[in-house]
């Protein structure tokens, strides 16, 4: 087990130094001896097996998505929820799962998590039709909107502020590798598993991960919970929240897609959800005796920047992947596996810069430098994805790719770290799960926003030329129709809508990337030398929570 002696900053406890949390603090340095032990590391190993399995499964359906629809006889409209059914409960129940471990402790709820992703997973590997199939994404949703946040939390536990970022940089790998190799292996599945379980491998993929999992965090995650002051579940605050959220995410996946943005469909949704949150905060506030939201961290204006990058980051992310991947395919004709391949020059500079910037963090004791370089990397790079058209060389869309990859790789610890120094130590656990909730929202936001895009700017282009907008309504499904296509001046033009199409969504995400580098503007530099305060102590033993 890890060893720490601390010492007192300038003769006063951390505690007087953040009793303001919008005030500077002393940058001080802090007298520690802290070193990771065996039971740390295995920690991380566990921890980092269920977060690639969590991100894996946020992507690799991406190039399975036609077959699904095939094989279960869904249209566009279902199987487009396929991947919104996961990402929309992951979303949602993040803050709860984070609550509920600090009353029932981390071991337990990441251990039930876990156990909701693999019912899922059992469920969707045998689903016969869509209905059971979305049935089991949702489930997965739920583990892992538990799995992605108690991860960080952990770490907040047991590695200290100026260490921490080293060490949590291996799990933000984790999330980037699973991430990005999502569509990799799901197009491998796609293209080879035909006859062998064919995409139902998206499923079984998860078990060898619960497997390895389950031992390793019952017998290691040995974390007790301090005091006997144990608060209660907010059933009803939570209850409010979740239905909240999913409203919200619901009447924004519909918008444009389903439904236009005027419809009662999409509105009523949208305005029930708004309504929802500030029902919820109104009760949290007056109502709850035990409320699972801490407000007080959302009335400081650091942290307000902060999760608005981690929002816009979530944006970009996933609306660049997703919609790269349709350019793969559908411009460049490339096949599901080449598709997943050819993304993953973005994997092969985020999970090094990432890591590289959380050494550097923790060396150095500041992360404003790696927020102002990430931000500029990375709306460049997004703003090079609108060169992406269908004259655009192999070796220019990798390039671009590379560049996207360092930005996303720099963001990526330097906001996480940046949420927690910006908050005090008893709020730093809940700012971990509150920087992974807002960017899972953005993963959410990202897709659909892209989708609206891409569709009407679609739509102009075919009309444009002549050719059927109906196209657009389906632009995804119709991919593998076209690549059957002898080549013709039609052709051509139907490929040129494509690129216009998606020329349109990066240049909208090029704009929301300013977003990011106006918040950074409002985040303050905070010192990270804080001795570890946390109200749950890991055992060297195991034992029962």
């Amino acid at each position: 087990m890890a060893s720490v002696e601390q010492a007192d900053v300038q003769g006063k406890p951390w505690a007087e130094l953040v009793t303001n949390p919008s005030q500077p603090v002393v940058d001080a340095p802090l007298t520690t001896e802290w070193k990771a032990g065996r039971q740390e590391y295995l920690i991380i190993l566990s921890l980092a097996i269920v977060v690639v399995m969590a991100s894996l499964d946020s992507s690799i359906f991406l190039p399975v998505l036609p077959t699904i629809a095939e094989s279960l006889h869904g249209d566009a409209t279902s199987t487009f929820w396929v991947g919104t059914a996961y990402l929309l409960p992951c979303a949602a129940f993040q803050p709860f799962m984070s609550s509920l471990s600090d009353i029932y402790g981390r071991r337990s709820i990441l251990l039930l998590a876990l156990s909701f992703f693999t019912l899922g997973s059992i469920i969707g590997a045998v689903a016969q039709n869509i209905a059971t199939l979305l049935a089991g994404r949702a489930l997965q949703g739920i583990g892992g909107g538990g799995i992605i946040p108690l991860s960080m939390i952990v770490m907040t536990d047991i590695f200290p502020l100026r260490q921490r970022p080293k060490y949590a940089s291996l799990i933000q790998l984790s999330v980037a590798f699973g991430t990005i190799l999502g569509p990799v292996v799901g197009g491998i599945f796609a293209q080879y598993a035909e006859g062998h379980g064919g995409w139902r491998w998206v499923f079984y993929i998860n078990f060898p991960f619960c497997a390895a999992a389950y031992p390793m965090l019952f017998f290691y995650l040995n974390l007790k919970r301090k005091g006997d002051d144990i608060p209660h579940v907010d059933w009803i605050g939570a209850a409010l929240f979740i239905a909240s959220v999913l409203s919200f995410l619901i009447g924004i996946s519909w918008g444009g897609v389903q439904y236009s943005w005027s419809s009662f469909q999409t509105l009523l949704p949208l305005c029930l959800g708004i309504a929802g949150l500030v029902g919820t905060i109104v009760y949290e506030r007056y109502g709850a005796s035990s409320p699972f939201l801490r407000l007080s961290i959302l009335r400081n204006p650091s942290s307000i920047a902060v999760y608005i990058g981690s929002v816009v980051q979530g944006i970009l992310l996933f609306g660049a992947l997703y919609y790269i991947s349709v350019y793969l395919q559908a411009v460049q004709a490339l096949s599901p596996t080449i598709t997943g391949v050819g993304i993953l020059p973005v994997s092969a500079m985020m999970m090094p810069s990432s890591v590289i910037v959380a050494i550097l963090i923790s060396k150095l004791g500041t992360y404003r430098w790696a927020l102002w370089i990430g931000w500029a990397i990375t709306v460049t790079a997004t703003g090079l994805l609108i060169l992406f058209y269908v004259n655009t060389s192999t070796g220019e869309w990798v390039g671009i790719m590379l560049v996207l990859g360092l930005g996303h790789g720099v963001l990526f610890n330097s906001l996480l770290f940046a949420a927690q120094a910006v908050s005090p130590p008893k709020d730093v656990a809940y700012a971990a799960s509150l920087y992974t909730f807002m960017r899972t929202v953005g993963f959410a936001i990202g897709v659909v926003v892209g989708s609206t895009v891409f569709q009407n700017m679609m739509s102009k282009a075919l009309q444009n030329y002549g050719l059927p907008t109906e196209l657009a309504a389906n632009a995804e499904g119709y991919i593998s129709t076209l690549k059957t296509l002898p080549a013709s001046a039609q052709k051509d033009l139907i490929l040129k809508a494509y690129a216009q199409g998606l020329q349109g969504v990066f240049e909208v995400l090029t704009g929301i990337g300013g977003l990011g580098i106006i918040a950074t503007v409002f985040i303050p530099h905070r010192s990270m030398d804080r001795p570890l305060e946390s109200d749950h102590t890991l055992n060297s033993t195991p034992k029962a929570e």
